[in-house]
C-alpha cells in the first residue's frame, strides 16, 4: 500500500478491464474487478421488470345502509360508548395512582373505584364494537385474491410418504390405562 492509507493512490490506470483490445491509456479511477465479485451493472435497474399483469378490477364498495337515521344514531351511540370507555379508562388510571390503601376502609374503596372504572371501560368497549359491526358495518364479504400458502414438501422437511405403524392412542399405551386412572 501507499502512505496515503491505500486509499486512492493504489487504483490502476485503466477502465477496470486489465486487458481491453483498445488499449484505452487514461487514468481511470475505478479499481481492478477482483475474481468472484459479478461484473458492473449495464443498467441503472437492479432488478428486472415483472411482465405487464392485467389492471385489477375496479372494487365495489357497498351501498349505503337501507336506514340512515337508524345509521346516523348507531353512530353517535358508538362514538357516545368509545368516549365513555375513553373517560373510565382515565378513570381507573386516576384511582390506581390517587387512591392511597392503608386501612382496610381504604383498601375496599381503591378496589371499588378499580372494578368499576375497569368494567365500564371494558364494558364500553364490547358494546360499541358489537353495535358498530351489527348496524354501521356493511352486509357485504370483501375478499381479496391473493397467492396459494401451500409449502413445498422440500422446505418443510417432510417426506412424502406416509408413515406405516398406527397411531398412538391412550388405549395403547405401554401401561394399557388411559389419563392415570387407576
Amino acid at each position: 500500500m501507499s502512505e496515503n492509507g491505500g486509499h486512492f493512490g493504489d487504483l490502476p490506470a485503466g477502465n477496470g478491464d486489465q486487458g481491453t483490445p483498445d488499449g484505452d491509456a487514461e487514468a481511470s479511477r475505478a479499481p481492478r474487478r477482483v475474481i468472484g465479485t459479478p461484473p458492473p451493472a449495464q443498467a441503472r435497474v437492479l432488478l428486472a421488470s415483472e411482465p405487464e399483469a392485467p389492471p385489477p378490477a375496479p372494487r365495489e364498495l357497498p351501498a349505503d345502509p337501507p336506514n340512515l337515521v337508524q345509521a346516523k344514531n348507531a353512530e353517535r351511540v358508538v362514538v357516545a360508548l368509545f368516549v365513555l370507555a375513553t373517560l373510565a379508562g382515565i378513570g381507573f388510571i386516576a384511582a390506581y395512582v390517587g387512591l392511597q390503601v392503608g386501612t382496610i376502609d381504604k383498601v375496599l374503596r381503591s378496589n371499588l373505584a378499580l372494578g368499576l372504572s375497569l368494567s365500564v371501560a371494558l364494558l364500553g368497549l364490547a358494546v360499541g364494537a358489537v353495535i358498530w359491526v351489527r348496524w354501521l358495518m356493511p352486509p357485504v364479504d370483501l375478499t381479496e385474491e391473493r397467492h396459494p400458502m401451500a409449502s413445498r414438501r422440500s422446505t418443510t422437511g417432510r417426506s412424502s410418504r406416509r408413515r406405516s405403524g398406527r397411531a398412538r392412542t391412550p388405549a395403547s399405551s405401554p401401561s394399557g390405562r388411559c389419563c392415570g386412572a387407576a
